[in-house]
């Protein structure tokens, strides 16, 4: 099992910022679970290993979850926080990932889903920079089994979760 570590940030408008920055030990193709509020990254070989992962005394739900093939299918990266995290308004998102590069999974994300509430705006540049995700609310989206009808797949290299 290769384990990663998150470095979190708050800002001052109440935005986490995860940064990743993995050790040696993480593989590219991995399950990886990264809790955004702790910083904690672990991964796994299967995705059964990893949603059986819940380390945290607090507990924690997944906002979302991006999979390096169509289909929801592949290696993953689940995204771990509050329960409470996810608003209705995407005008105030509350997790940002400024770049996927460090995480292994920059241009990587070929479908995505997230919990209840919660909706994800991906970036094809570094620090929500380039093109954007259009459609949902603001660009902001639910879900995408594929990424290749919005013209997106493998383009991720930041998001945001509102």
């Amino acid at each position: 099992m290769g384990k990663a570590r998150w470095t979190g940030l708050t800002a001052a408008v109440g935005i986490a910022l995860a940064i990743l920055t993995p050790d040696a030990t993480a593989a590219p193709g991995d399950h990886c679970v990264a809790d955004v509020g702790t910083g904690a990254v672990a991964c796994f070989a299967t995705e059964a290993a990893a949603d059986a992962y819940h380390p945290a005394a607090k507990p924690r739900v997944e906002l979302a979850r991006l999979y390096d093939l169509p289909g929801y299918r592949g290696p993953s990266l689940r995204l771990d926080g509050d329960a409470a995290q996810c608003t209705p308004s995407t005008a105030d998102p509350e997790v940002a990932v400024p770049n996927l590069a460090l995480s292994h999974w920059d241009n990587r994300a070929s479908s995505f889903k997230v919990a209840a509430q919660c909706r994800v705006k991906l970036w094809d540049g570094d620090r929500y920079a380039g093109q954007s995700t259009e459609g949902g609310r603001d660009g902001y989206l639910d879900h995408s089994e594929n990424l290749a009808i919005i013209g997106f797949d493998n383009r991720a290299t930041s998001l945001k979760i509102s």
